[in-house]
Order: structure tokens, then C-alpha cells, then sequence
């Protein structure tokens, strides 16, 4: 078998601590790991094959740098963020642009930007998983019957969009929907400031990996 080599030391200890786990669940299940969890020995500049991992990471990439330029007028107002993350790509919108406060219902502004977006998640294979988050505010009264919790407010508006998403083309086995409610602040809920930087719509992009080749899946087997 012939080994490509990368970059040295570092990413021999990135693919080594990434992949461990995925070569320890195997060997409990008893059986070998597949050619794309190969796990590299201990020597730092050891070569290492992982040619799903290196495959996936140059698509992720990919996907990254077509959605920023897509994007960039909506990036450069603010409206969104695209960013890197471990296992993927992460996609923030202050909510405070989809919905009016209190409520679980886009706005025609909110649903032309979750339409822009939809069309970049479309050229892609990834997971979509919405999740919402909320300020530590209590749901006021009018509300309560609707919304009993920042859980039922947060799970409504990511479902919302999960809804637009569906509409615009996006297979609905590649979509989720998750509430974190408050409990994933990015700021102090004491100040206006940081409540609205907490009440925000997270979009991950996650790849789906096949558990004998690590690599993406091509669809869900049963």
C-alpha cells in the first residue's frame, strides 16, 4: 500500500487524537478498522493514509470558500457569520433579523435570507442541523400557553427554519432541529448587548461518516 504523506509532526497528531475514538468504538464491536480510521504510529513524522479524511477535509474546505464568497454581502453586514469549526461548518444569524421578539413566525426580510442561504446548503452533501438559541428572559404571559419555555421558543424557531429549508429543495433526511434554549450563552444575559448576541440561530454543517470507511456516506443504510 502506498502512504501519502502530510505535513509533518502536527497533523500526524491531529489525525492520531481525531480518529482514536472512531478505532477504539470498532475494536469494541470487534472489528479491524477500515482503511479511513488507519491510526499512525507514535513517531511524530510517521507517513500516514486516511484518504477519506483527507478527501472530506479538502470538500469541507471547499464548500467553506464557495459559501463565503456567496455570501459576502451578507457576511459584510453583519446579517450572518460563516465559520470553521472541528467537525464542520457553523452558520450564525442573530435572530433578532428572522423573527420579532417573543414569537416563532419569520419575517419576509428573515425568510429572503434563510432563502439565500438554502441555495448554498443545496450544492452540498452535509447534515443541516438548526439549533436555537435564546437570552435567559422569561416568556411573558401572553405567550406562556403558546411557548411554556426558552426550550419550546428556541425548538419552534430552529423548526421554522428547517421548514424553509425543506421548501427551498433540501432533502428533509439531511435536516434536524434542535432547541438549546439559554443554555448555551455566548455572552452575560445582565445586558441588553449580550442578551442579543445570545438569541441567535446556529446552522451546522456536519458530514456523515460511514462507519467502515470513516468517510462521508452516501446515504443512510438501515
Amino acid at each position: 500500500m502506498t502512504a501519502r504523506i502530510l505535513d509533518g509532526a502536527r497533523v500526524a497528531r491531529e489525525i492520531r487524537e481525531e480518529l482514536r475514538p472512531q478505532a477504539a468504538e470498532l475494536a469494541a464491536a470487534g472489528r479491524r478498522p477500515g482503511l479511513g480510521v488507519l491510526l499512525v504510529g507514535d513517531d511524530p513524522a510517521s507517513a500516514v493514509y486516511v484518504k477519506s479524511k483527507t478527501k472530506a477535509a479538502d470538500e469541507m474546505k471547499g464548500t467553506y470558500e464557495s459559501m463565503i464568497n456567496n455570501l459576502q454581502g451578507e457576511i459584510t453586514s453583519g446579517k450572518l457569520q460563516v465559520e470553521r469549526i472541528r467537525d464542520g461548518i457553523s452558520v450564525n444569524m442573530a435572530q433578532d433579523i428572522l423573527f420579532k421578539s417573543g414569537s416563532a413566525d419569520l419575517d419576509k426580510t428573515g425568510k429572503e435570507l434563510l432563502t439565500q442561504v438554502a441555495d448554498e446548503l443545496k450544492t452540498n452533501p452535509y447534515q443541516v442541523v438548526v439549533t436555537g438559541h435564546t437570552d435567559n428572559q422569561k416568556i411573558s404571559a401572553s405567550l406562556a400557553k403558546k411557548y411554556p419555555t426558552n426550550w419550546e421558543l428556541g425548538g419552534a424557531r430552529a423548526a421554522q427554519i428547517v421548514r424553509v429549508f425543506e421548501q427551498s429543495g433540501i432533502a428533509k433526511e439531511r435536516l434536524s432541529a434542535v432547541s438549546f434554549a439559554d443554555s448555551r450563552p455566548r455572552e452575560g444575559n445582565d445586558s441588553p448587548e449580550g442578551r442579543t448576541k445570545n438569541r441567535r440561530i446556529e446552522i451546522k454543517l456536519v458530514p456523515v461518516y460511514d462507519q467502515q470507511t470513516a468517510g462521508p456516506a452516501e446515504g443512510t443504510k438501515n
